[in-house]
């Protein structure tokens, strides 16, 4: 421990202001360096001198009236400005999710479950035929130019590097959300493969034209 970290361990129990804690550091600094120039070792100078809370409590005996009401006050700032801080957090971040959260949108979109199995179905087969000039013609235009083999590859390859052949496809799960104004239908389904389990999260605008595609 040097001179420094036990007078800080000192100074965290005293219950004073800023102004007082950095006078008392100076004091006590001052005095342990005076020691050790006079040749006594750290160690004595510190098992001399006691421990930090029994010396921190020898200061709070005998602080000022003036000391501890500017202590009590200075607290009650950082606790009234730590939960300020916390709110203006949890505003923020609510008015974030609340911008970006898909909601639920009702039934806007006409496509019944059959059809958007259907779809499901065929985009998943595309994707295994690597048929992504196919796939375009099925998408929106913001989605074409991740609709690559170089791209879904290297999707497919930060999953795993040896899928093996396709073999089935589980329950269609799906969902109509709200996003930025707009409607969709969200579906989520597992693909088996001969080595590696995927699900797939496929996104459907209101003409059912493929807007988003994830896998994991």
């Amino acid at each position: 421990m040097t001179p420094n970290q036990y007078v800080k361990a000192i100074t965290r129990h005293v219950t004073c202001s800023k102004a007082k804690k950095k006078e008392i550091k100076l004091q006590l600094l001052s005095d342990m360096n005076a020691s050790l120039e006079g040749g006594e070792v750290l160690e004595n100078i510190i098992s001399r001198m006691g421990k930090p809370a029994d010396i921190a409590r020898e200061f709070n005996e005998n602080l000022s009236e003036e000391e501890l009401m500017k202590y009590q006050k200075s607290k009650r700032f950082r606790f009234f400005g730590v939960i300020a801080v916390i709110l203006i957090i949890i505003l923020f971040l609510a008015s974030i999710l609340l911008w970006l959260m898909p909601w639920a949108s009702g039934t806007h979109s006409s496509a019944s479950q059959t059809e958007i199995d259907t779809k499901t179905e065929e985009v998943i087969t595309l994707l295994n035929e690597n048929d992504f000039d196919t796939l375009s013609n099925l998408s929106t235009k913001e989605m074409v130019p991740y609709l690559t083999k170089d791209y879904i590859d290297k999707a497919r390859n930060g999953i795993s590097d040896n899928w093996g052949e396709y073999k089935s496809l589980g329950k269609i799960y799906s969902q109509e959300i709200l996003q930025k104004g707009k409607h969709y239908t969200v579906v989520q389904v597992n693909a088996s493969y001969e080595n590696i389990s995927v699900t797939y999260t496929i996104t459907f605008d209101q003409d059912m034209n493929l807007a988003g595609l994830y896998m994991k």
